[in-house]
């Protein structure tokens, strides 16, 4: 799933033709700042027990030269609780609400969430969340604005 909070907008206008056939057709390109692109990527709709999870976070960022976001990335685990994505290797996970990624400029990056092989017992549902946010603001502002994709893995 992709959000996009705004986007590049092209227009073509309609052809035009004068009494000699002879005929134009102009096109516009407008170009707004502030696009975001979020997308997961690798995440199946299911998984056995022996199969790899590989999941990553794509984002598109597009802001003006002054201004940062956040990168917001939480896994709602089988139990219900929510873990929050850290920027930190060994706790990769936490369930205190915080930033995956802070001051972000425009970039295109992909983030690696997950990559391991599913053992016995991890079964359930689990879904991902993430959410770009300008830097400093609080993320439950925008939950309508969140990407969320959900997976299922097997108990054996």
């Amino acid at each position: 799933m992709i959000i996009v909070r705004m986007r590049v907008v092209r227009r073509t206008h309609p052809t035009l033709a004068d009494n000699d056939d002879l005929s134009a057709q102009a096109e516009e390109t407008i170009s707004l700042e502030n696009c975001t692109i979020v997308e997961f990527q690798g995440i199946e709709d299911d998984y056995r027990v022996g199969d790899f999870v590989r999941a990553e976070v794509k984002i598109d960022v597009n802001v003006g030269r002054f201004k940062r976001v956040d990168l917001w990335v939480a896994i709602s685990i089988p139990s219900g609780e929510l873990l929050f994505r850290t920027p930190f290797g060994i706790n990769s996970f936490s369930p205190i609400a915080q930033a995956f990624k802070e001051s972000l400029e425009s970039q295109t990056v992909t983030h690696r969430l997950l990559d391991f092989e599913v053992p016995p017992g991890l079964g359930g549902t689990y879904t991902f969340y993430a959410l770009i946010v300008d830097e400093g603001e609080d993320p439950m502002e925008h939950l309508d604005e969140l990407v969320i994709q959900e997976t299922a893995l097997a108990n054996e």
